[in-house]
């Protein structure tokens, strides 16, 4: 054989090593890979195994705290139900009453005032007959048969329990008088009720129409400034 023969035949070999050696690179990397993905995989695996443990932890604990709960019988289920209905029924017929008493109540009072604006009418017509006194002659022919008719009006109202205000000598009291102007009288006391120029009525316990009245009102004296005394030079010294 000659030289360059044996050349051509060491670099084929050479060459065939080289691949030879790649190849089993490729190899080892391509094992290694398989070895992490299948490590990666367990890992994940385990996580899942882990996650799903859990959740059968919880349950299984739920259902041994209700395995320990004692069970109620038929008897005292049956026992609460009625103890609630008959709780709700006792609610229920108070609640009924309340409202059967207010009512009750209600129709009473329209029943007891009912004649409020009639009586309110009648009072004008009642005031007309006074003022027809008030300037009529002490010689008129018809002053005895007002004076009649307003005794009949006034005994109509006292018959259905509307009845006059004291006013003159009381208390001035804003429920059942009306202040249409004030006096100074120094014999009197303070918000007494000096003159009455419009008579007022109440129904029952409820005022038909305020007493037009005069009080008397006590001028409150001035506050004198006090004089304040400046210290002396001794005083000072001292």
């Amino acid at each position: 054989m000659t030289d360059k023969t044996k050349a051509e035949k060491s670099t084929k070999k050479k060459q065939q090593g080289q691949q030879t050696e790649t190849g089993e690179e490729k190899v080892n990397i391509s094992a290694q890979a398989e070895k992490a993905g299948k490590a990666d995989k367990a890992d994940t695996a385990e996580k899942v195994e882990d996650t799903k443990v859990e959740p059968e932890a919880d349950v299984q604990a739920e259902e041994t705290a209700k395995e320990a709960e004692p069970e109620k019988s038929i008897e005292e289920t049956l026992q609460e139900e009625v103890d609630k209905l008959k709780d709700e029924q006792l609610r229920d017929r108070a609640e009924m009453e309340n409202t059967r008493k207010r009512l009750e109540k209600h129709k009473l009072e329209a029943v007891r005032y009912a004649s409020l604006p009639l009586m309110r009418e009648l009072l004008t017509v009642i005031d007309n007959l006074e003022l027809a006194l008030q300037y009529a002659a002490e010689d008129d022919p018809l002053r005895s048969g007002v004076n009649m008719a307003l005794d009949g009006m006034k005994k109509t109202l006292t018959d259905h329990n509307c009845k006059p205000i004291k006013s003159v000598g009381q208390k001035f009291d804003p429920a059942f008088h009306e202040a249409l102007t004030t006096m100074h009288h120094a014999d009197k006391d303070d918000d007494v009720i000096l003159e009455e120029h419009r008579t007022g009525y109440v129904l029952h316990d409820r005022v038909v129409r305020a007493a037009g009245v005069i009080v008397n009102k006590i001028p409150v004296a001035p506050v004198e400034p006090v004089e304040t005394v400046e210290p002396s030079e001794e005083t000072k010294e001292e």
